[in-house]
């Protein structure tokens, strides 16, 4: 923390490292864990589209407890950050045991494994992702550096999810030619992605401290163990916290928006080896290259969000990049065969889709400091953990979705390189990965345009709060949207 009471740049750079050990580990599970049981174990399509769903709603279901947690958490490293520190071994061990099946087992040993491993990785990732990213607004309360975190903590995701796609199959392939099978080579690449994973994890604890602090008003001179019980006896019922977080218009809206952002994501990332396997007819190896380029395109957006979004605002620039990225996506659907124009297209629908992450982080903070002040509770654990519920609920209800695609259209997991899909599995395959999707983002266009939350509005609330936390005789006014 600087003199000036704004964060060093060590701090904003180490946040990065945070989405980078998550994504290290999960775009193993999002990109690779469905090709992995079914070409792989053997497993079939609808079991495991059952155990995703199954795993993802009681994923989903845990955040809110832990998000309960973290706000009752009074330690002295913080609130959220002491559960990096708490639960990054056993996040990163559950993430190998998924891709670690006894690969000569039964069946049922095989779905068995998985899916526990699927359910322990599911709890323990929540209990890192969602305290890495309650942080933010511990982090600081200036603006313009929660706008920084954010984007470095794309920038620290992008380059996660760039690391798994680049590298996990080609490392598949290398070692599985090694050991005689990529059965087992899944789970060594897993294992590297997971030490990559703590190490990042390590890296973000140490260097990212909690400078904003809890209001102690009223708390002087009572010891740490009578601030304790005092906490926990004025501590919110969870089902109010709850109703005041959907009282909330502003958060609500990001919300939706949020959990339509990753209820599309297995449509793409999910489809993606199958595409190249079935319908372009090459080693779905080669997969890795399209989205590496795809996460590099979102790259050199990147460092030039910020400016978007003060420019425009973020209403403005969520409108555009949804629809950009999706008018780039029909038109990948409509080049066919053609690679490279497919390439193009999916290029330059990545890269202007890459404004929405930091956009609705950022935005998540603000409906949060809103909240505060509308209400007169900080809702910054239950707040994010929502929005970690939406990172879950939706991949839950997008990989069904998928799965249900592929079953109506008859998709055969069994065929190898070379044999031929029915026409109704590649029509399925051409609509996970280019038309669904983009059909959604129409409608976060929609959602974006109703987002109530201006800079000037957000101005006018954190002066609001200031003064309430400078007056322990302020009431705090119900600022209208």
């Amino acid at each position: 923390m600087k003199e000036d009471g704004r964060l060093s740049s060590k701090a904003k750079f180490s946040y990065l490292f945070g989405d980078l050990g998550c994504c290290l580990m999960n775009y193993m599970l999002i990109n690779y864990f469905m090709f992995y049981c079914t070409n792989m174990l053997g497993i079939s399509v609808v079991a495991v589209g059952t155990i995703m769903f199954v795993a993802r709603i009681w994923d989903a279901a845990n955040d809110i407890a832990v998000g309960a947690f973290v706000d009752r958490t009074h330690n002295k490293a913080g609130k959220a950050r002491p559960w990096i520190k708490w639960f990054a071994v056993p996040c990163a061990l559950s993430c190998l045991m998924m891709f670690a099946a006894p690969a000569g087992a039964s069946n049922t040993v095989k779905v068995a494994w998985v899916a526990v491993g699927y359910i322990l990785f599911a709890l323990f990732y929540t209990t890192v992702n969602l305290p890495y990213g309650s942080m933010l607004p511990l982090m600081t309360k200036n603006s313009v550096d929660r706008a920084s975190l954010s984007s470095f903590r794309m920038i620290g995701a992008y380059i996660g999810i760039f690391i798994v796609n680049a590298t996990a199959l080609p490392m598949v392939a290398f070692f599985g030619n090694k050991m005689g099978g990529r059965v087992y080579a899944y789970t060594v690449v897993t294992a590297i992605m997971c030490v990559g994973g703590l190490i990042s994890f390590y890296i973000l604890y140490r260097n990212c401290p909690e400078t904003v602090k809890e209001d102690t008003s009223g708390l002087e001179g009572l010891s740490q163990e009578e601030i304790k019980k005092k906490h926990k006896a004025d501590a919110l019922p969870v089902w109010t916290s709850v109703k005041y977080l959907i009282k909330n218009k502003a958060w609500v809206l990001v919300f939706s928006i949020t959990m339509l952002n990753f209820l599309r994501q297995p449509f793409t990332s999910t489809s993606m080896a199958y595409y190249f396997l079935y319908y372009f007819k090459v080693d779905e190896t080669r997969s890795a290259i399209f989205s590496s380029l795809g996460m590099l395109a979102g790259l050199v957006l990147l460092p030039f969000i910020p400016t978007i979004i003060r420019k425009f605002g973020y209403k403005r620039s969520l409108m555009g990049s949804y629809l950009l990225a999706s008018t780039f996506g029909f038109c990948a659907y409509f080049a066919g065969k053609n690679i490279n124009m497919v390439l193009v297209f999916y290029l330059l629908s990545t890269m202007s889709g890459s404004l929405t992450g930091v956009a609705v982080l950022s935005m998540l903070a603000d409906t949060l400091e809103y909240g505060e002040l509308k209400f007169g509770v900080r809702l910054d654990g239950l707040g994010f953990a929502a929005n970690s519920f939406s990172t879950k609920a939706g991949p839950a209800i997008g990989g069904l979705l998928v799965t249900m695609v592929y079953a109506i259209g008859k998709l055969d997991t069994s065929l190898v390189l070379g044999q031929d899909q029915s026409s109704s599995a590649l029509m399925a395959l051409r609509l996970s990965m280019f038309v669904i999707p983009n059909l959604i983002a129409l409608v976060q266009v929609i959602l974006s345009f109703m987002y109530p939350l201006s800079q000037e509005k957000m101005e006018e609330v954190n002066g609001e709060l200031a003064n309430r936390h400078s007056d322990p005789n302020y009431i705090p006014m119900d600022v209208q949207l």
